[in-house]
């Protein structure tokens, strides 16, 4: 089975980041609203988010070496 492209709505997009709505607005992922208030995201914005997060936690933590290659 492959993965989406895109993934509607909260439930979708919590259960693939495993975050809650509250912490996706938190650490501003790119989850997009359409006119009617429906929200969207790509997978691949969210998992290159996901990696920058990841890598400028290591960078604060003075951590070298290369992140992990699929971080979801």
């Amino acid at each position: 089975m492959t993965e989406p492209n895109v993934l509607r709505g909260w439930g979708e997009i919590e259960a693939f980041t495993r975050e809650s709505r509250k912490t996706l607005i938190k650490k501003n992922y790119p989850v997009q609203k359409d006119a009617g208030g429906s929200v969207w995201a790509e997978v691949e914005k969210l998992k290159e988010h996901r990696v920058g997060i990841s890598g400028n936690m290591r960078e604060s933590l003075g951590i070298s070496g290369n992140a992990p290659s699929d971080p979801l």
